[in-house]
């Protein structure tokens, strides 16, 4: 796991599930949480919510002070423990959420001290809590968005207090929102984004707020995705001696990877019908995993769980294990299981154990012989020796294979 030495806790629907902690990013004195992040404030654990901003955040023996900024917004919560959480904001040191987390919702600008107490909030009531909330159904975390095109975002709501919304779009990974989307939506759960054409990026994210008399009430943030558009400008690089040119037309490795927009359209998988009442299924582009084991699934359109054979295989989709759910073991077992996840297409070449020959992965799980090393060179450039993984032959017939790619000819 990337960066396994920053470990957090992030809530998915009220499950607590173990993820990696992004550094927070400084932008124009702004510190922008891109992450759920985890710290301890006078002895008491509090999650600071994914798409918070503060211009400082101090940690005191007995709790935190922190500095928010016009126009930004910092959500922190206690996970479990309902300890209340004083402050000389002005604000309710008591608002537990339904899923019993106690919430502090700072609107800036302002300068708040919070202390949390040895008292411990009630409970009462916490079921029909009525604040708003968000949960980002589409896009999901690596999908691939193409520029100049409409796309259709979903997203699920909770509570009330939705006078408006407004859809913000970050291209640096949640360090900052610069560019509004749309302002003045009604809440109906979908809206058209018409992608503007702009230049490719692999760190989009959604901010979505709720807003009410001017005031934002409640936001969320979608997991990274991907924006297939321009090439971005870079300064050319020399090409090694020992490189051959990229002119090779039998197989576009990137067009290759970006055309796979998903696990469900590279797998084909069908749109499972609503399930039968008391049926156990996972939600259609999520990850989750048991309690009791490391395995990762992909929850596919059908509503089984595909598993990923190892961390390559998931790290060619995923950049990280961000928002994966944990279940328990016995939910886990309920969701029916399907075919395994393949590698990406065109990210890595494969060689099974016992056949000397090495493939490149094209769409649909299709292995393409690549028959010398110049060939591998055109497609995959001077590196492409470091761009093969070993894959047990018990896998094998995940994959089916195809025609050998054509020998490439200077």
């Amino acid at each position: 796991m990337k960066h396994h030495h920053l470990i957090s806790r992030i809530i998915v629907s009220g499950l607590l599930a173990s993820v990696l902690v992004a550094p927070i990013a400084t932008m124009a004195a702004t510190l922008s949480y891109t992450q759920d992040t985890f710290v301890t404030a006078g002895g008491t654990a509090l999650v600071i919510k994914d798409g918070s901003a503060a211009s400082s955040f101090t940690l005191n023996t007995d709790g935190f002070t922190v500095v928010v900024p016009n126009g930004e917004q910092f959500d922190v919560r206690t996970s479990g423990s309902h300890l209340e959480l004083q402050n000389d904001g002005l604000f309710s040191p008591c608002h537990i959420m339904t899923d019993l987390s106690n919430r502090l919702f700072i609107t800036g600008p302002r300068t708040v001290t919070v202390r949390p107490s040895a008292y411990a909030c009630s409970t009462v009531g916490s079921s029909d809590d009525k604040t708003a909330s968000f949960g980002f159904s589409k896009p999901v975390a690596g999908e691939i968005v193409k520029a100049g095109q409409p796309y259709q975002l979903f997203w699920s709501t909770l509570g009330s207090g939705f006078a408006s919304l407004r859809l913000l779009l970050s291209v640096d990974g949640g360090s900052t929102y610069p560019t509004v989307i749309a302002d003045g939506v009604v809440n109906n759960g979908y809206d058209t984004w018409n992608v503007p054409s702009m230049t490719s990026t692999d760190k989009a994210r959604i901010k979505i707020e709720a807003v009410d008399q001017g005031a934002v009430t409640a936001f969320s943030v979608s997991l990274p995705f991907s924006i297939s558009g321009t090439a971005p400008v870079a300064e050319p690089t020399p090409t090694p001696t020992s490189a051959v040119p990229a002119t090779y037309a039998g197989f576009d490795a990137e067009a290759t990877t970006m055309a796979a927009n998903s696990i469900d359209d590279d797998r084909s998988l069908v749109a499972a019908p609503s399930p039968a009442s008391g049926t156990t299924v996972c939600v259609a582009g999520t990850r989750i995993k048991g309690t009791s084991s490391s395995a990762v699934y992909y929850c596919g359109r059908d509503l089984k769980r595909h598993a990923f054979p190892n961390q390559r295989i998931h790290d060619s989709w995923f950049d990280n294990f961000n928002g994966v759910v944990t279940v328990d073991d016995s939910t886990l077992a309920k969701i029916s299981l399907g075919q395994n996840v393949d590698y990406r297409p065109g990210v890595r070449m494969i060689k099974l154990q016992t056949d000397p020959k090495t493939y490149a992965v094209a769409s649909g799980g299709v292995l393409r012989w690549v028959q010398d090393e110049a060939t591998a060179q055109a497609i995959y450039g001077a590196n492409w020796n470091k761009k093969i993984d070993d894959v047990s032959d018990a896998f094998f017939f995940d994959y089916r294979v195809g025609d050998p790619l054509p020998l490439y000819v200077k």
